[in-house]
């Protein structure tokens, strides 16, 4: 089993053009997985107070700023990037898949045409 994407598909002329959507396809589930990490540390990123004792009835206190928009904004952007990027590098392998099925089909009927005319070269000889 090959876990990278598009494996399927295969090339002989845009082989470039498919090495280029795997990885963007590769990329974009990696962004996909940022965004869901991001979403999961919502929680942890709120804003809070701490107060420190330092000894001899001295406090230090401050304020723990609050992340939980940035993680949400951050994790928005991560799905919607990770989704634009995966239907690029899916119209980048349907290009290559659409060329190969082209290519094919041409050469069944060039090698078609030749056997034709090499059954009529035979025929026209006897």
């Amino acid at each position: 089993m090959k876990i990278y994407p598009y494996s399927s598909i295969k090339t002989v002329n845009l082989g470039p053009l498919l090495f280029a959507a795997r990885l963007i396809g590769f990329i974009s589930f990696i962004l996909f997985a940022i965004a869901i990490t991001l979403l999961i540390m919502v929680p942890f990123l709120e804003s809070g107070v701490i107060t420190r004792e330092l000894g001899s009835g001295a406090t230090l206190t401050f304020n723990r700023p609050n992340y939980t928009g940035l993680a949400l904004v951050g994790s928005l952007w991560g799905v919607i990037s990770a989704l634009a990027t995966l239907a690029f590098s899916g119209l980048c392998a349907a290009v290559v898949s659409i060329e190969h099925t082209y290519t094919q089909s041409k050469l069944a009927m060039v090698n078609k045409l030749d056997t034709n005319s090499r059954k009529q070269v035979d025929v026209e000889n006897q």
